[in-house]
């Protein structure tokens, strides 16, 4: 068994093996890379060759990454951090909106830490994923179960669904973690993922939090179903509509704060799609703005009220 990260550098070196138009690029992937994600790339002249190291200006490297895929390759972008691609974030938009236009080809793939650890805390529980999705025209999905790593990120480097700017966000907890690694995807990247079905609520997670809800739904012992929400942009509707249908009593977990995230946006639309069915008040549950952690404790308490409402 191996953990998440030296299964995502075998990954990214053989999705680089397998077709020669692909490239890494990142502020120091010629060196290994800030998590090493680059460095079984390192023992092949041939995949050494293919990686670039980029300025430690984010902007400057989407540009860079555009202009690659502008030029018919195939650029696979490691950030340090999703907060980088906030420094970046009008280059991006800018390549979503060429993109869009028929001036960019979209075979362009972001991958970024997020949230807590490492070592981070409290800023790591900033809401980012809301600004990123705002992005009319750019996939966004979160990794919610490390042993889906691998195949998760091979599904969005081969655009498995279509063909557009990508933004994979990988956990900082789940990336340390130890997991026999997945070769498919139970479901399309596009679609989430119901982990399973409940009679009396419903659980909706991305990210880390849907290990933790999991964990809460066993220790509430109601009979709750969960969903790992998995792609956030754009929303799997139908699948997410269908699941809140079954029980009526539902409760959202993410790790950032409450405020203009996915979360109310799951919240709008289960009110406006499935208001008839809905049985209880819609809660979510938040990460603790001074530590960034979620609450266990507080996840099986919300399935209770909600259950027992």
């Amino acid at each position: 068994m191996m953990r998440v990260l030296d299964s995502l550098a075998q990954t990214i070196a053989d999705l680089l093996q397998a077709d020669d138009a692909r490239v890494l690029l990142g502020e120091d992937v010629a060196d290994g890379g800030m998590l090493g994600l680059s460095r079984v790339c390192l023992e092949t002249a041939d995949l050494a060759a293919r990686l670039l190291s980029t300025p430690l200006v984010p902007a400057a490297g989407i540009a860079h990454a555009a202009g690659l895929a502008a030029a018919g390759l195939k650029p696979i972008f490691i950030l340090p951090s999703a907060a980088a691609i906030m420094e970046g974030y009008g280059a991006l938009r800018e390549v979503v909106y060429l993109h869009q236009q028929g001036h960019l080809p979209g075979q362009m793939v972001l991958l970024a830490p997020y949230g807590a650890g490492f070592g981070l805390r409290s800023r790591s529980s900033d809401a980012l994923e809301a600004a990123l999705c705002a992005l009319a025209g750019l996939r966004v999905v979160c990794l919610g179960q490390a042993n889906q790593a691998k195949a998760l990120v091979e599904a969005a480097v081969n655009f498995s669904v279509s063909e557009q700017p990508t933004v994979i966000l990988l956990p900082r907890l789940l990336l340390l973690q130890e997991e026999v690694q997945t070769d498919e995807l139970a479901s399309s990247l596009a679609h989430a993922d119901v982990l399973s079905r409940g009679e009396e609520a419903t659980v909706f997670a991305w990210g880390a939090a849907v290990e933790q809800a999991k964990q809460a739904i066993a220790q509430s012992q109601i009979k709750a179903g969960l969903v790992d929400v998995r792609s956030l942009a754009p929303l799997d509707i139908s699948t997410l509509v269908n699941a809140a249908q079954q029980t009526g009593k539902l409760v959202i977990v993410q790790t950032s704060h409450s405020g203009y995230g996915p979360g109310a946006e799951l919240a709008a639309i289960f009110t406006e799609h499935a208001i008839l069915q809905l049985d209880a008040p819609i809660l979510r549950v938040t990460c603790n703005a001074e530590n960034a952690e979620l609450s266990i404790q507080e996840i099986a308490l919300a399935i209770h009220q909600v259950a027992n409402y």
